[in-house]
């Protein structure tokens, strides 16, 4: 039985949106972002993963080579 709540996205407020805006231009490679990614999504009140899909969302969007899926 899963606990997850079908087809549910918690929305990012503005200021989360702001947040990993700014985070996203301090973040220089994929390592950085796996060290703070977890603070992050505590901080928040996130998944992990959800913040890392949002800083690379954010990488890839700008055009960054230092990410793993610019290296693919």
């Amino acid at each position: 039985m899963s606990w997850a709540i079908p087809n549910h996205k918690k929305s990012y407020t503005e200021a989360e949106i702001k947040m990993l805006d700014w985070i996203t231009t301090k973040i220089a490679t994929s390592e950085e972002m796996t060290a703070i990614a977890p603070t992050i999504a505590e901080a928040m009140g996130r998944g992990e993963g959800a913040i890392r899909q949002q800083i690379e969302d954010r990488k890839q969007a700008s055009g960054d080579k230092n990410f793993f899926w610019a290296q693919t």
